[in-house]
């Protein structure tokens, strides 16, 4: 009879990759190594017989690994066309999710390793839990070339520390509901990951040629119109000595003593020489150098009020844009411009350094931020700057469909303003919510925080949501963080529910120092004003998770497979992008929208969601 309830821990090892995210040089899988707890039995499994190891671990109920979602799994589908019959919990996505503020943990760990603050690896966590640790292999080029009883001790190792990992997890006790939600999750979005995101490389050349060469034309603009430095040197041009009226020159001493030793001259005559005028050092201005902005704007007459940890006067997009020197709009555009070039073509990352056979494949932390928001990096697409921003529409436009298919982008309505309506139903009675649905809520806040304009309205509800500042509250009305502060006392007067809420939050957050989400997580707070932005932050991005958890489940079940009618090529907060065959997207895009109706019910919200979809071929037209 087989056991019930069983579970298996494993992992495994395979030659060095080039890309880990696409899985890029991927050729062989050396071991697969598997433990069973109960029998206390380690079984590691290596050429013709990981076949078999495979066989093991679909007997199981559940199998654990740490990081399998994103590499193990996927690897032995491309090599082996094996897909997990059992439950799978991954030991890594367990711990972004449980322990989102292991940093502000790991400082206060006493001895623990100071380059493993925040890690979530097995390494670290070996560190941790401080029974069993990793074993060090793989230093040298080519430890992965070949399999040997080194690398199956490793790969075995893994295995203990992840059973490890794996015990500490469950005794954390975490919410059931927020692990099912964040391993579905993972899933999909690894999926995403290997098929990338089309990208238009010509046109992306192209773009950074013409940028480059306006940012060269600012540059010798900038350069008229800030001077160069000139700093006189300690060291003379030359040295100079008249003989029978023929001079002779050298840069230095020994140079002219040389030379008159060469024309038949005394070189003791080279103590008689007169030293020239100092070199100068003339330094043309470099409209990169934050330093160098700060100097030449002090000098016609700019005084800084903000400065960086360091003490030096801070420049950034909202500084320049404070000053209204013509020269000062010039740096923001040349900065600006900089900035596309460094996402471009030049940072580390650049959009066209990421390229694979015409596919951008970024890689997604699942639960990257401490609210439960993804991160994204290599590159980080949530960084490509919106179609109204300068350049955006270029920029966006790079990114496109795939041959065969159109983009359908879909997006939550007024995520954060009815993740605000969920919370405050419990102290209105809905009120807000129904003014947020069936009225101008916009409107409803001008006249709540007495502001002139619509507009302004707007940037002060999110602005006001995201934790702002009195000095950044006022800086919305031209006025001083004094206006700040009256204007949220205003506004919190006006809205008691939102005053009582607020209160409620900061109080659980000075009681525990944390709160709990929509689904059960646990949100540790930094600090008390970032309190009632982090739940609506985490609400919002648990809403999207089950939003794109449904979809995928509704497509599978219309018989659509990811890859084939449809793909998802990137997920940014409260929009996700996906590339779908033409006859299929409006359907698509009609299911993407039910599915945010439908997350906010499972969620049991109490504000209704929605969401709007677009069709189009780039990432321009769809969002």
């Amino acid at each position: 009879m087989s056991r019930r309830n069983k579970t298996l821990y494993f992992d495994i090892e395979t030659n060095a990759l080039d890309d880990f995210t696409a899985l890029r040089g991927l050729e062989v899988v050396h071991c697969l190594s598997i433990y069973d707890p109960v029998m206390e039995k380690m079984v590691t499994f290596s050429g013709e017989g990981i076949s078999n190891g495979l066989n093991e671990l679909d007997k199981a109920d559940t199998i654990v690994g740490h990081n399998v979602i994103k590499f193990d799994i996927p690897a032995l589908m491309r090599l082996y066309n094996w897909t997990p019959r059992s439950r799978v919990l991954d030991t890594l996505v367990t711990s972004r999710a449980v322990h989102s503020d292991l940093r502000a943990k790991d400082m206060h760990r006493k001895d623990f390793p100071k380059e493993m603050w925040g890690s979530h690896s097995l390494k670290a966590w070996g560190n941790r839990i401080g029974s069993v640790f990793k074993l060090a292999y793989g230093e040298q080029e080519d430890a992965f070339d070949e399999f040997n009883e080194e690398m199956k001790k490793y790969c075995e190792r893994d295995v203990i520390v992840t059973q490890a990992v794996g015990t500490y997890m469950r005794d954390q006790e975490p919410d059931v509901r927020m692990l099912n939600i964040e391993h579905q999750f993972a899933n999909i979005i690894r999926k995403q990951e290997m098929v990338g995101f089309s990208f238009n490389e010509k046109k992306a050349f192209k773009l950074a040629e013409e940028l480059t060469s306006i940012r060269a034309d600012l540059k010798d603009e900038l350069q008229k119109a800030f001077e160069p430095t000139v700093e006189e040197t300690k060291t003379p041009e030359g040295w100079l000595v008249q003989v029978d009226g023929t001079e002779y020159f050298g840069e230095t001493k020994a140079e002219l003593k040389k030379m008159l030793k060469e024309e038949g001259q005394v070189q003791a005559l080279a103590n008689k020489a007169v030293k020239l005028a100092n070199k100068k050092k003339v330094t043309p201005f470099n409209p990169g150098s934050r330093d160098q902005i700060a100097d030449r704007l002090k000098k016609l007459g700019w005084v800084p009020k903000q400065f960086t940890p360091d003490g030096r006067p801070k420049i950034d997009e909202a500084v320049l844009k404070g000053i209204t020197h013509a020269s000062a709009q010039m740096l923001l555009h040349y900065l600006m411009i900089t900035k596309r070039l460094g996402m471009l073509v030049e940072g580390d990352n650049a959009w066209l350094k990421c390229i694979h056979n015409g596919r951008i494949h970024g890689s997604v932390n699942t639960n990257g931020a401490v609210t439960g928001r993804c991160t994204h990096s290599y590159p980080n697409v949530a960084q490509v700057p919106a179609v109204r921003a300068p350049y955006g529409q270029q920029c966006r436009e790079l990114f496109k469909a795939g041959d065969g298919y159109v983009l359908v982008g879909c997006d939550a309505s007024g995520l954060e303003l009815r993740m605000l309506a969920h919370y405050l139903a419990g102290f209105d009675n809905g009120h807000y919510a129904r003014q947020l649905l069936e009225g101008d809520i916009h409107s409803v806040n001008q006249k709540a925080a007495g502001l002139e304009t619509r507009d302004q309205a707007k940037t002060f509800i999110y602005a006001f949501l995201y934790g702002a500042g009195d000095a950044k509250i006022g800086d919305i009305v031209k006025g001083t963080a004094q206006d700040g502060k009256m204007l949220k006392n205003k506004f919190l007067s006006s809205l008691p529910a939102l005053n009582q809420l607020k209160k409620a939050v900061e109080d659980k957050v000075k009681r525990s120092g944390f709160l709990k989400g929509i689904d059960g997580r646990i949100l540790p707070i930094r600090s008390e004003h970032a309190a009632l932005n982090t739940l609506l932050q985490s609400a919002g991005a648990v809403v999207m998770k089950q939003a794109l958890i449904l979809l995928y489940d509704h497509l599978t079940i219309e018989g659509w497979a990811h890859g084939r009618e449809y793909a998802f090529v990137a997920n940014i907060h409260d929009e996700f992008q996906a590339e779908v065959t033409a006859p299929k997207a409006d359907s698509y895009g009609q299911l993407a929208v039910k599915s945010i109706q439908m997350a906010g019910k499972t969620l049991k919200m109490r504000c209704p969601l929605d969401g709007e979809y677009k069709v189009g071929n780039n990432w321009a037209e769809t969002h």
